[in-house]
């Protein structure tokens, strides 16, 4: 027992040793701390503890695990401010912190109480067997009041506790955040499991849209092929359709001259034949005329037939001196029924009966007026005759002048070099070489449409070289070309002056003739039983 205990002695006093150096250690914050008068002694052992921390190693942390990236937008809670991630680095050291201390605590705890048993086997064995060993003072009361006070500065403050608190309520937030990570998990598998679904879903639906498209592209295609084809057709189409308008222009074109034509056509013919009217009722009343002047002539005829000489013989006809002495009186005889149509057609009544007893009675000398009376009655006839003879001219003066105001107001009207008008009725169709006999049709008519000659009702033709022809007709034909006709208007200084042509043709008389080439034969053709000379109209 003796020796146990001086051995255990020596071993008691190493712990105890240790014990101080340990308590010395874990209560060193409090002992440094004494000088600070006023400071909590567990604040200046937690700095003094913190500074202690710092010059240990740091504490391992596991690195945080990325969450694997799916595509899908995280929530918004699980985003974390700055100070908010800071405040949890915080947290999370400080219950690193205080695991420590807790940890450190329980093992001084833990020596203690060994300790103290281990005292108290040994008192109790010193008690009973040990001899009285050289005692070791050991200041107890020291050592009390050390552990007391290590024991009060390892006791929880109310600050510690709130800490702890804390740390309680960080780690339940860390268990309800790893719980909302889980499910965030969990519905973030759902997520996607429905995006792939979605993505599937989508592909077929993309295909199917894509087919459907390619389909109906095609369609297009084939639509636009067709479209392309008509519109091709169309245009060809357009095309003739533009080819035929134009030529439908050019012949509505070519109709309306042709209308204008017709019409200027239609307008002189319907003129003509106003003139024609006016010319037949004209010829009907002349007919009329001549008819009553042939029944007055055959009555005549019979009377004179009873007082006429007896009728000459064929046989004394064919002695030269017989004729001309019938030729004489035929010749005397025309110029006085000359006389008496003009007369007639001054307005100058003469009886024809009275003119040839006149005659008879100056042939038989028998004479039934003197030379007074018969020279009074003959100035007193020629004072008539002149007197109609003036009403006459002034009529057709006034007849003369109003036709042609009426023939130069149309603009086609033109003027010869002589000083003639004519209007080219129809150009004709072809050039008329030099040389060329020409058969010419003639209308001789006066202004107010008296037909004095027609060729062509008669059927005859003037046929004969431009160059035969007089002045006046060859300027006005050199303006035409085969089968052309013109209207030609001469006045009186022109045509037949101020005699006229008795008795159908007045005195000073506007003549109106209407020329047409009939046909034409160049001059190294010619014209097959055409006379070598012809004559020109009255």
């Amino acid at each position: 027992m003796n020796n146990k205990y001086t051995q255990s002695a020596p071993g008691l006093q190493s712990r105890l040793s240790g014990l101080m150096a340990a308590i010395g250690l874990a209560a060193s914050a409090a002992v440094q701390a004494a000088p600070q008068a006023g400071v909590p002694a567990l604040l200046q052992f937690a700095e003094q503890y913190q500074q202690q921390s710092k010059d240990a190693a740091p504490p391992v942390t596991k690195p945080a695990v990325k969450p694997a990236d799916t595509g899908a937008k995280p929530p918004a809670n699980k985003t974390a401010s700055p100070q908010g991630n800071r405040s949890s680095r915080e947290n999370a050291a400080a219950a690193a912190l205080w695991q420590t201390k807790d940890a450190k605590i329980r093992h001084l705890q833990e020596t203690i109480v060994q300790l103290e048993q281990q005292m108290s086997i040994l008192e109790k064995k010193q008690t009973k067997t040990a001899p009285a060993p050289p005692q070791i003072s050991i200041d107890t009361t020291a050592l009390s009041r050390l552990v007391h006070g290590v024991r009060q500065a390892l006791s929880p403050t109310p600050e510690e506790t709130q800490v702890k608190e804390r740390l309680r309520q960080t780690q339940q937030q860390i268990s309800l955040a790893q719980t909302a990570e889980k499910n965030l998990r969990t519905e973030n598998d759902r997520l996607k499991n429905q995006l792939a679904a979605m993505k599937t879903q989508n592909q077929a639906s993309a295909t199917e849209a894509h087919n459907t498209l390619t389909a109906q592209l095609q369609h297009v295609e084939q639509d636009k092929i067709t479209l392309q084809t008509h519109l091709s057709e169309a245009q060809n189409r357009n095309q003739t359709l533009t080819a035929a308008s134009e030529n439908v222009k050019a012949q509505l074109a070519r109709l309306k001259t042709a209308e204008s034509e017709l019409r200027e056509i239609h307008t002189q013919t319907q003129t003509q034949l106003n003139e024609l009217l006016l010319q037949r009722n004209t010829m009907q009343k002349e007919l009329d005329e001549q008819v009553t002047a042939a029944a007055n002539l055959k009555a005549e005829l019979s009377d004179l037939r009873k007082v006429a000489p007896e009728k000459i013989q064929a046989d004394r006809m064919k002695q030269p001196a017989v004729r001309q002495s019938y030729a004489a009186g035929v010749s005397l005889g025309e110029e006085v029924l000359q006389m008496h149509a003009e007369r007639q057609k001054w307005g100058v009544k003469v009886d024809k009966q009275v003119l040839l007893t006149g005659l008879f009675d100056t042939f038989s000398g028998q004479r039934q007026l003197d030379d007074k009376a018969l020279n009074q009655a003959l100035a007193d006839s020629e004072q008539q005759v002149t007197k109609a003879r003036n009403n006459v001219m002034a009529t057709q003066l006034k007849q003369d002048n109003a036709y042609l105001t009426r023939f130069k107001k149309d603009k086609q009207v033109k003027t010869t070099a002589a000083g003639a008008w004519y209007r080219i009725d129809y150009t004709g169709d072809a050039p008329i070489p030099t040389g060329a006999t020409l058969d010419v049709v003639i209308k001789e008519t006066l202004t107010d449409g008296t037909v004095i000659q027609d060729m062509d009702t008669n059927g005859a033709v003037l046929s004969q070289p431009l160059a035969q022809f007089p002045p006046l007709f060859a300027d006005a034909l050199k303006q035409l070309k085969n089968h052309g006709s013109l209207t030609l208007v001469v006045p009186p200084e022109l045509a037949y002056g101020e005699k006229g042509y008795p008795p159908n043709i007045p005195p000073n008389a506007t003549m109106v003739y209407q020329l047409r080439i009939a046909e034409m034969y160049p001059e190294t053709q010619k014209k097959k039983g055409a006379p070598d000379t012809a004559a020109a109209p009255r």
